[in-house]
């Protein structure tokens, strides 16, 4: 059944699937990640396009306990992206920023696995009318620097 954020319709960009984990490529992407439960510290989630930072949670109103951290680091990511190609990505929970989603790993990753942090970027662009799914070729390697040095910050700043 399609919760909030997902569709029902296999055609569409947000189909759930029949099931939580219904696919072999899901179920193999789970298994590797719950056999690093206990020595994962960082978990990140790549999706096009939005430039956002994502924090759980996307499937609840609620917010983590320790959102707040959780949010200081996704904060001094997004400055790093910003100070490396003046992209700006906004930082916070879909439900903040988009509206509630359900079925996003790095929910599954903070709820399930106990990931201390985990999050979901939305790369470039940041509308459809810039490409949306579609990157245009010359905003790839601007695309990795940036992302390169989020996550590169998002390292430094657990280290502190």
């Amino acid at each position: 059944m399609a919760g909030a954020g997902c569709s029902a319709n296999p055609c569409a960009d947000t189909y759930c699937g029949a099931g939580a984990f219904s696919e072999l490529e899901t179920q193999a992407v789970r298994n590797f990640m719950a056999s690093l439960t206990g020595t994962l510290a960082l978990f990140v989630s790549l999706d096009s396009f939005g430039q956002q930072w994502l924090v759980p949670y996307g499937c609840y109103l609620t917010k983590p306990n320790d959102y707040d951290e959780m949010r200081r680091v996704a904060a001094a990511a997004a400055d790093a992206v910003r100070q490396t190609t003046g992209r700006v990505f906004a930082v916070g929970t879909p439900v903040d920023l988009t509206g509630a989603s359900t079925g996003a790993s790095f929910d599954w990753g903070k709820l399930r696995e106990r990931f201390s942090y985990a999050y979901s970027i939305r790369t470039r662009p940041a509308t459809p009318g810039e490409g949306g799914f579609d990157l245009p070729p010359d905003q790839i390697i601007p695309s990795g620097r940036e992302l390169l040095a989020g996550i590169a910050s998002a390292c430094r700043e657990l280290l502190l």
